[in-house]
């Protein structure tokens, strides 16, 4: 999205921060779902209202987001307003039922820990925003085909995957928050065979969905030509594809330059956390 100018990088800007405003907030009181689950409904009231219709309770966050709803609106269909609002409820479902499994006590396993987490990353709407700064919405015979949704389960979890390697100093101090939910953790309660093994592991997962992703790309491509689109689809559809790909380096390079800010790699001392861990020539899955 570093092609975004003017309007659009405003608008993403504005909706970046929002949902990094609750991501925020939401660390405080991450095991404590009676203060959240009040929020959460105002902000989903907010975001399911009318465009221009004026919701009378709610925080200035809840009035900023109708803000956002108003000015996306005048740019999208209703078809993309609907997508995007239920990508950002998915956001809002994840962080709710962290809150609900940390106050039962009980470690999701890693399946469970994988899909909280890849709702969690806020991929899923960076995704939708991809259309809006494109100026392009993809057709909806496109998004039902079972190779496109694959597609963006697969970056998700890639992103997802991506967070906990180079977030797992920080959870490890924090096994009782964000730990809990962390997949590489997550793994080695399931294996027991210590954080060296789990990383490898989570290594395992992210270039098995690495190689999965160039293979449902191809055969998306592939299919694009039984569609019946117009050129102009086709070509938006082809460079969406490669926008949403190309998330995966532009993801991994924010995440691993966030942690060595952080100094999450220098602070490792005896697991192996650290660029090589995820990245190698293969990465590129233009």
């Amino acid at each position: 999205m570093n092609e975004a100018r003017g309007d659009d990088l405003a608008l993403i800007t504005d909706i970046t921060m929002w949902l990094l405003f609750y991501d925020d907030l939401f660390q405080h009181i991450v095991d404590k779902p009676q203060q959240i689950a009040p929020i959460i409904q105002d902000t989903l009231t907010a975001l399911h209202a009318s465009p221009g219709s004026v919701v009378a309770s709610g925080s200035r966050a809840d009035h900023a987001l109708q803000d956002l709803i108003q000015r996306t609106n005048a740019l999208m269909s209703d078809e993309w307003m609907r997508r995007f609002r239920c990508s950002v409820s998915a956001f809002f479902a994840s962080i709710l039922n962290k809150s609900l499994i940390l106050q039962d006590g009980t470690p999701p396993d890693v399946d469970d820990a994988l899909r909280l987490r890849a709702e969690d990353v806020g991929v899923r709407w960076i995704l939708d925003v991809i259309e809006l700064y494109r100026h392009f919405e993809l057709p909806p015979v496109v998004i039902l085909t079972q190779s496109f949704q694959r597609m963006q389960t697969l970056i998700v979890e890639l992103a997802a995957l991506q967070n906990d390697v180079s977030s797992l100093q920080r959870d490890l101090k924090d096994p009782e928050n964000d730990g809990f939910f962390n997949v590489v953790l997550a793994l080695e309660r399931q294996h027991r065979q210590g954080i060296s093994q789990a990383l490898r592991l989570a290594h395992a997962m992210y270039h098995h969905r690495l190689a999965e992703l160039r293979t449902v790309r191809y055969s998306l491509t592939r299919q694009l030509a039984c569609l019946e689109l117009d050129e102009d689809t086709l070509i938006g559809t082809r460079q969406y594809i490669a926008d949403a790909c190309n998330l995966v380096p532009a993801l991994i390079h924010a995440h691993l330059d966030l942690a060595a800010a952080r100094g999450y790699f220098r602070e490792a001392q005896e697991v192996e956390v650290g660029p090589d861990l995820l990245t190698d020539n293969r990465l590129n899955v233009n």
